[in-house]
């Protein structure tokens, strides 16, 4: 787990950001934060829950849709009519 301050200059105007790197079930990934607060808390939140094993990137998570239409599809209710 890596807190690193980024600075850049887009447009003559120089910005900086907070980014938090980690590597979790064999991948690295990164989020960026504009406060060190924020970086400081998420870097411990997710240090948690890898250590539990209970950890989910948020892109490998689903939305409701997706899994509403999976669990459906498990049910056999996909296309019938009167299914939700």
């Amino acid at each position: 787990m890596k807190i690193t301050k980024r600075k850049w200059t887009y447009k003559g105007a120089t910005k900086e950001a907070w980014v938090v790197r980690y590597s979790a079930g064999g991948k690295r990934h990164l989020k960026t934060f504009a406060r060190k607060r924020d970086a400081d808390a998420y870097a411990a939140e997710v240090a948690h829950e890898v250590r539990k094993g209970t950890y989910v990137a948020d892109r490998t998570s689903t939305t409701v849709a997706k899994a509403a239409t999976l669990w459906l599809a498990r049910q056999g209710r996909v296309g019938r009519p009167g299914a939700a």
